[in-house]
């Protein structure tokens, strides 16, 4: 009789562990002051993004330094640019060699 007891009282006990875990699960609000899920419809409050001010960009002088690009499947001289792509590339390198003092 001792023995049915027990595994009764154990069976009891797991199951009443499983729904207390179980019960807080729930996604809805209870009554007594729970949060529950936000909802999609609601408006996100507006956030206040501030002003950039543009500081003074420092012009770093690297005094003639050569920079040398390793990429072993181009050719060694710098071909014509083909593509719009190619241009702004090559537009872009120019004014940053001339900008901060440096060869490509």
């Amino acid at each position: 009789m001792k023995k049915k007891l027990q595994s009764w009282l154990s069976v009891l006990c797991l199951c009443a562990g499983c729904f207390s875990g179980f019960a807080g699960c729930g996604s809805k609000a209870t009554g007594q002051g729970g949060t529950g899920t936000p909802s999609l419809t609601k408006k996100p409050e507006t956030t206040i993004t501030p002003i950039r001010t543009e500081s003074p960009e420092e012009v770093r002088n690297l005094n003639g330094m050569q920079i040398i690009i390793g990429d072993t499947h181009s050719p060694e001289v710098t071909p014509v640019p083909e593509n719009v792509q190619e241009q702004v590339i090559q537009q872009f390198r120019d004014e940053a060699m001339q900008k901060y003092n440096f060869t490509i």
